[in-house]
C-alpha cells in the first residue's frame, strides 16, 4: 500500500487537537503510514508538551520558534516529507479506515492530484447538506456516521473544482509539478488550498471526492470568526484576479450541485440511525392505497403491526405491487419507498428467483435488517428464506391461509368442498383438482415438491405463528414434525373511527378539476356517485376527496369518498393521478323527497379544504322499495369460498320475504354481481375506517359470513362484534373456534347452510326479541385489541438473538436507483420536482405575458423600426 505522511498543521484548539489525535493513532497505521505535527509556535502553554506526548518514530514533531501562518506549516510538513501526503486540520475527528479509502479514491485515475472526503463541514464536501456546517444526526456519533456513509456509498468518486484543506490529500508528483502552498500570499490560511488546486488544474490534474469517507470537522479552532470573515473575503479577490475562469468553475459547481445525488443517498439512511432495530415484514400485496389489490385481511394486519411497531422499530414492508416490488420504510415520523422491478409475475410459482435473490441481499445487508417476519410470499419465490438463514437473521412466518400446504391456498377440492381436515389424501384426486384449479398438469408431481419446498424454508423459522388454533391444528396435520415451532397469536382489532367533517372555509383552486361520471339510484347500485376529482401538480395519494351533498329535502351532508384507481387519468395525466377517482355510497336519506340533489366536489389537501366552484345536479327517478323489517349484510369480499353462491341463493330464495340484502365489498362472483332484485343493495368496496358508519347508515341487522373453506381468522366476525351486531356463520376452522368463545350469533354447517339461515331467519322475523337478545349478549371485552396484540409481537421480537447476523457488501448505487424509482414526487427527489414544477408555471406564466407582448401593435411597430434601423447600419458599414 501507498505511504502517506499526514500533515496536521497547529495553532491552539488544545480540547480539539486531543480529540483529532485520539483518533488518528486509533484509525492509522503507524507501522505504515507517519504523522507530522507541525506545531505554529501555539500560544496555549498546554500545546507542545501534549505534543512531545505523542512523539515517537511514526510521530515526528516540527516546532516552529515563530508564528508563521498556516500555508507555512504545511509547507513545512510537505518539505520534510519524500512520500504523499493528507493534510489535516487538528480540529476533525478521523474514521477506521480513512487513509486506505482515500488512497484507493486517489490511485483510482492517473490524472487525480487532490482527494477530499465528505464531513459535516466542509463546503463541497458537507453532507446532508451542501455548502453548510451540518450537526451530526440526533442519537449518531462520528463513527456510526463514518460507517453509514462507508456502507451505501456508490463510489462514485465524482470531480470537483477544488479540494477542501481540512483534510486534503496531495500525490508527490502534482506537489512536484505543482510546487508548495502559496505562503507568503495566504500566510493565515483560507485560499490556499484553492490556489494549489487551480494551479494543478492548469497543468492537467483534476480533484475528487471520496465519497465513501466520512471525517468529522468541528469548525476553526485557531481564528476568531471576525479575522475569518475578513480572510475569506481577502484572499477570494486575489483568487478572482487570478484565476477568472476556475473560480466561475466553481461558482456554478455550487450553483449546479451536480453530486447531489451521494448527499440524497445518504439522507436515505439517516432515518434509520436513531438505535432502533430494523424489521422487515415481507407480503404477497401492500397495504397502500396506491398499490394494486391493498384490500385483505392480510394487509390489515401487517398495516396494523406497522402502525403499532413503527415507535420501537424501524419498519419495512416489502410487497409485491404489480410488476415491482415495493418496500416502504417507516420510522416513527417518516416514510420512504424503494421500488425494484422484478417483472410480471409467472403462471406458477417459482422457487428460486436470481433477480429477486439480488434485491434480497441488497435490502437485508443495505438495511441491516436484524429480524425478518415474513406473512406471504405468493408471487415472491422462497429466496428471502434462504438469504436471510445464510445471514443468521432471525426469521418469523404468520400463515394467513394455508398456501405453504398447497398452491390452493385455500384448500378448496375441484367440488368446492374443504380437504384441510384429512392429512392424507389421494394423490390422483389432488392431481385432478390442480389440474383444474391451477392448470396444473397431472403428469407431475407438483403437489409433493411444493411441499419438499416449503418445509425445507419453514424449518428456517424460528416461529410459526397462526392467528387461530383451528388454522394451526389443520397446519400440524400436515407438518407435524413442525409443530413445536408453531405458536397462535389472535389479531388484534379496533373498529375505526371515522369522523364525519365540518368544514367552514373552502379556498377556490383554479388548478382543480373534478367530474360526476355516475349517480345510481336503482338496479344493483343503488345510492352511488362515482367520479373523479384532482388538484394540478399535486399527488392524488396526498390529497383526499369529500362530497357536498344536498339532499332533495334540503339537507347538507358532508361524505368523505373511498379512493378508486384511475388508470385512464394515469395514462392521459402520469402516475401521480392514478388515486383521483372516488365511488360515494350515500345513505337512504339524501334520496328522499322530490326533485334534484346537488352535489359539489371538494379535496382536501394539507388539511385544506378546494373546490373549482362546480355543483352538479342530479334528478334521479325514486324507485319505489318494500318497507323491510330485517336488514341482513354479507361484509366483506365475496366469492364461491367466500359464499358467493350461498348468498346468491338466499337472495333469490327470500325475494318475497321482508328482507333486504346489502353486500358491503368486493364481489369476485360474476353470478352474483349479476343479480338484480328490489331487496339487494351493493354497496361495493369500503375503506375499513368507513365499514361501522355503513352499517348504521344501512340499518343492518344481522351480518353473515358463510365461506366454503376454513377461515384462519376472519376479520369480519370481529368488526360485527365490535359494532354489537350479531352474526350467522359456518362452524368452519376459526369462525367455529371464535363463534364458541365470542356467543355472538348463530352457527349454521356449511352442506346445509341456505336451508338453516333461512331457519334462522324465519323464527327472527316471527319474534324480533330474538335479534334484541342476541346483540345484548355481545361482549366486545373478548376480543383482544390491537395494542395487545402489538405488545405480544414486541416481546416476541425482543427474545431473538441478533448478535451473529453476517453483514455483507451491498450495492448503494442499486438501493439508490430503487429509492428514486420509489419517490414518484416525495420525498428528497419529490422536493425537487415540486421545485421544478413551480418553476414551469412560472415560466408558463412569463410566456403567456412574452407572448400577450408580442402580439400588441406597439411591439409589432417596435420589431419593424428595429430591422429598419439594422438594415441602415448594415449599408452604412
Amino acid at each position: 500500500m501507498q505511504k502517506v505522511d499526514i500533515i496536521i498543521p497547529i495553532y491552539n484548539g488544545y480540547e480539539e487537537l486531543i480529540k483529532c489525535m485520539e483518533s488518528v493513532t486509533k484509525h492509522t497505521d503507524l507501522e505504515l503510514h507517519r504523522v507530522i505535527l507541525v506545531n505554529d509556535h501555539s500560544s496555549d502553554e498546554r500545546i507542545l508538551p501534549l505534543l512531545k506526548k505523542y512523539q515517537s518514530d511514526a510521530i515526528i514533531l516540527i516546532d516552529s520558534q515563530k508564528n508563521e501562518g498556516f500555508s507555512a506549516s504545511v509547507n513545512k510538513g510537505i518539505q520534510y516529507s519524500n512520500r504523499d501526503v493528507l493534510l489535516l486540520n487538528s480540529d476533525t475527528v478521523v474514521t477506521a479506515g480513512w487513509v486506505g479509502k482515500i488512497v484507493r479514491c486517489a490511485y483510482s485515475r492517473e490524472e487525480i492530484a487532490t482527494v477530499t472526503p465528505l464531513s459535516n463541514a466542509a463546503t463541497l464536501c458537507s453532507v446532508p447538506e451542501m455548502c453548510v456546517d451540518n450537526t451530526l444526526p440526533k442519537g449518531c456519533t462520528v463513527d456510526e456516521m463514518a460507517a453509514l456513509v462507508e456502507r451505501c456509498s456508490m463510489r462514485r468518486y465524482p470531480e470537483i473544482t477544488v479540494a477542501v484543506g481540512f483534510c486534503m490529500y496531495i500525490k508527490r508528483k502534482a506537489i512536484e509539478k505543482t510546487g508548495l502552498f502559496d505562503a507568503k500570499t495566504f500566510e493565515r490560511g483560507y485560499g490556499e488550498e484553492n490556489d494549489f488546486c487551480n494551479r494543478a488544474g492548469q497543468l492537467g490534474f483534476v480533484h475528487v471526492m471520496c465519497d465513501d469517507t466520512y471525517i468529522y470537522h468541528s469548525g476553526t479552532a485557531s481564528f476568531i470568526k471576525e479575522e475569518k470573515k475578513a480572510l475569506i473575503e481577502a484572499h477570494s479577490k486575489i483568487l478572482q484576479e487570478r484565476y477568472p475562469v476556475q473560480v466561475k468553475q466553481n461558482d456554478a459547481y455550487c450553483l449546479e450541485n451536480p453530486d447531489q445525488d451521494i448527499r440524497d443517498n445518504i439522507k436515505i439512511y439517516l432515518p434509520f440511525q436513531n438505535g432502533r432495530q430494523n424489521l422487515l415484514y415481507v407480503v404477497h400485496l401492500d397495504f397502500r392505497e396506491e398499490s394494486e389489490n391493498h384490500h385483505g385481511g392480510t394487509q390489515y394486519h401487517v398495516k396494523d403491526l406497522v402502525h403499532g411497531l413503527r415507535k420501537e422499530y424501524n419498519v419495512f414492508v416489502a410487497a409485491r405491487d404489480a410488476k415491482e416490488l415495493a418496500v416502504t420504510a417507516y420510522t416513527d415520523e417518516t416514510e420512504q419507498q424503494f421500488r425494484f422491478a422484478i417483472g410480471s409475475r409467472g403462471a406458477f410459482e417459482r422457487y428460486t428467483d436470481q433477480g429477486l435473490k439480488k434485491i434480497w441481499q441488497n435490502i437485508l445487508n443495505g438495511l441491516e435488517i436484524d429480524l425478518v417476519h415474513i406473512h406471504h410470499t405468493s408471487g415472491l419465490s422462497l429466496d428471502i428464506f434462504y438469504e436471510a438463514h445464510r445471514l443468521h437473521i432471525p426469521i418469523m412466518l404468520t400463515l394467513h391461509d394455508y398456501y405453504f400446504i398447497c398452491p390452493n391456498l385455500k384448500l378448496m377440492c375441484k367440488n368446492e368442498n374443504f380437504c384441510g381436515n384429512h392429512s392424507k389424501k389421494d394423490a390422483g384426486e389432488c392431481k385432478k383438482c390442480l389440474k383444474q384449479s391451477l392448470g396444473i398438469a397431472e403428469q407431475t408431481d407438483y403437489l409433493e415438491e411444493w411441499q419438499r419446498q416449503n418445509k425445507n424454508v419453514l424449518s428456517f423459522c424460528e416461529n410459526l405463528i397462526f392467528p387461530s388454533r383451528a388454522a394451526k391444528d389443520i397446519f400440524c396435520m400436515h407438518y407435524p414434525n413442525l409443530a413445536k415451532k408453531c405458536m397462535v397469536i389472535p389479531h388484534g382489532m379496533e373498529m375505526e373511527k371515522h369522523e364525519r367533517e365540518t368544514i367552514e372555509n373552502v379556498r377556490f383552486s383554479a388548478n382543480m378539476h373534478t367530474m360526476v361520471d355516475y349517480v345510481f339510484n336503482h338496479e344493483q347500485l343503488k345510492n352511488m356517485i362515482i367520479g373523479w376529482g384532482y388538484i394540478k401538480a399535486i399527488p392524488s395519494s396526498q390529497t383526499e376527496i369529500y362530497l357536498k351533498i344536498t339532499s332533495r329535502s334540503g339537507t347538507k351532508i358532508i361524505q368523505k369518498a373511498d379512493k378508486l384507481q384511475r388508470w385512464d387519468l394515469k395514462e392521459s395525466l402520469g402516475e401521480d393521478y392514478l388515486l383521483s377517482g372516488f365511488k360515494a355510497y350515500v345513505s337512504e336519506d339524501v334520496w328522499t323527497g322530490l326533485g334534484e340533489i346537488k352535489i359539489e366536489i371538494l379535496i382536501k389537501y394539507n388539511g385544506i379544504f378546494y373546490s373549482d366552484g362546480e355543483t352538479r345536479k342530479a334528478a334521479v327517478p325514486m324507485k319505489k322499495q318494500k318497507k323491510e323489517r330485517l336488514r341482513v349484510a354479507f361484509v366483506g369480499g365475496l366469492s364461491p369460498e367466500k359464499g358467493s353462491r350461498t348468498a346468491c341463493e338466499l337472495i333469490t330464495r327470500t325475494k318475497e320475504k321482508d328482507i333486504c340484502w346489502y353486500i358491503i365489498g368486493g364481489i369476485g362472483d360474476e353470478v352474483l354481481a349479476g343479480l338484480n332484485q328490489d331487496n339487494l343493495v351493493q354497496v361495493g368496496s369500503y375503506e375499513r375506517s368507513r365499514l361501522a358508519m355503513l352499517l348504521e347508515q344501512n340499518k343492518i341487522d344481522i351480518i353473515c359470513i358463510l365461506p366454503n373453506w376454513a377461515e384462519t381468522f376472519c376479520y369480519t366476525l370481529s368488526e360485527a362484534v365490535l359494532c354489537r351486531i350479531p352474526v350467522i356463520t359456518t362452524e368452519l376452522g376459526a369462525l367455529g373456534e371464535r363463534m364458541k368463545k365470542l356467543q355472538c350469533g348463530w352457527m349454521v354447517s356449511a352442506e346445509n347452510a341456505v336451508s338453516q339461515v333461512l331457519e334462522i331467519l324465519e323464527q327472527i322475523l316471527e319474534n324480533p326479541r330474538i335479534l334484541q337478545e342476541k346483540r345484548e349478549a355481545i361482549e366486545i371485552g373478548k376480543l383482544r385489541t390491537t395494542e395487545e396484540m402489538v405488545q405480544e409481537y414486541h416481546r416476541l421480537y425482543g427474545q431473538k438473538d441478533t448478535k451473529d447476523i453476517v453483514r455483507e457488501p451491498f450495492s448503494g448505487r442499486f438501493l439508490f436507483q430503487a429509492f428514486l424509482r420509489g419517490t414518484k414526487g416525495h420525498g428528497i427527489a419529490g422536493q425537487e420536482k415540486e421545485t421544478i414544477e413551480r418553476m414551469e408555471h412560472q415560466l408558463e406564466d412569463l410566456q403567456n405575458q412574452l407572448h400577450f407582448i408580442q402580439s400588441s401593435r406597439s411591439y409589432r411597430l417596435s420589431k419593424k423600426l428595429s430591422g429598419i434601423w439594422h438594415r441602415l447600419r448594415g449599408r452604412n458599414t
